[in-house]
């Protein structure tokens, strides 16, 4: 489905999603993600490691999406 006059439909970047429609869709599946990370325990310290800073990163995208964009006419937000 496209909005505007976009070609391509998908947005630039992914914490532009968090200001479209689809933005309870977007924070839900990146909070089960999240925490998904945050109790895995891996086989090693690399794997507790790394499953920790993927956790902060969506944590991070959720807590500060980027500015909106008003001059874009290509997606519709709220």
């Amino acid at each position: 489905m496209k909005f505007g006059n976009c070609e391509p439909d998908v947005l630039p970047s992914i914490s532009d999603y968090f200001h479209s429609k689809g933005r309870d869709i977007f924070v839900g599946i990146l909070s089960a993600v999240c925490l998904a990370f945050l109790v895995y325990q891996g086989y090693d310290k690399r794997d507790i490691v790394f499953s920790k800073i993927a956790c902060v990163s969506c944590f991070c995208i959720i807590s500060f999406p980027t500015m909106i964009d008003c001059k874009r006419d290509c997606h519709i937000y709220y």
